[in-house]
């Protein structure tokens, strides 16, 4: 739905169908996953919803604005149409905002995984990586805490 050829109806199924999938712990509140598991978490960009994140943030202003010389046309011409229709807005705001499952997603991951978690939040790297070098780091920061985690899965498993 998000590449530039909005004619991929494979596609837009695909992520359609996928859109609509529910984690089985967000209704069963019982259910554990007992396996090691080690999440990072930027701020900036960690958004369940992101349609709700590109209206909130301002995105979907600036898509409207961009220059897409002539590859999404139809896709510009409805997002400026939507902009300039304050009910329509409105209405996709609050719709959006009621499915916005993002805290019951965040409690059932805790709830399930329990002690196992392990979160790791990238404040250090806000916003874009949009240089090697803070792509660099950002690759050296994740893989100093992957190996860590590693090590530490493994500790556990020989104690046992």
């Amino acid at each position: 739905m998000f590449t530039p050829d909005f004619e991929k109806e494979k596609l837009k199924r695909i992520m359609g169908s996928r859109a609509m999938w529910r984690p089985n712990f967000l209704t069963d509140k019982n259910l554990r996953i007992e396996v090691p598991a080690l999440r990072f978490i930027n701020p900036e960009f960690e958004k369940t919803n992101f349609n709700l994140h590109w209206l909130e943030s301002g995105e979907l202003k600036n898509m409207s604005e961009e220059e897409w010389k002539g590859t999404r046309d139809e896709e510009q011409h409805y997002l400026k149409e939507l902009l300039s229709d304050s009910v329509r807005y409105n209405k996709f705001h609050e719709k959006l905002k009621s499915c916005n499952l993002s805290a019951e997603i965040e409690a059932g991951v805790k709830r399930a995984f329990g002690k196992n978690l392990i979160t790791r939040l990238e404040e250090e790297f806000p916003q874009k990586l949009d240089n090697e070098k803070a792509f660099t780091d950002y690759m050296l920061w994740q893989a100093k805490h992957i190996l860590a985690f590693k090590d530490h899965v493994l500790e556990e498993k020989t104690k046992k």
